[in-house]
């Protein structure tokens, strides 16, 4: 049903719900309190950051993208 939903509106990223709310596994591990929850991932998949946002954000990347 969920697949359905988020194949019908165009939402190809991964979806994740168990009934928990905001104390599931995923938002309880990841410290996640609201949605949208933002994370930065390097090129190796791993978790960069939960907080660049704006200018912050802009020099993560270039920093991950060694620009």
């Amino acid at each position: 049903m969920l697949g359905d939903f988020t194949a019908k509106t165009g939402m190809p990223w991964p979806q994740y719900y168990d009934g928990k709310f905001w104390k599931n596994d995923i938002s309880t591990r990841f410290g996640i309190v609201s949605i949208p929850a933002m994370f930065l991932i390097d090129q190796e998949g791993k978790i960069v950051s939960t907080e660049a946002r704006g200018p912050k954000l802009e020099a993560e990347v270039k920093r991950l993208l060694k620009l």
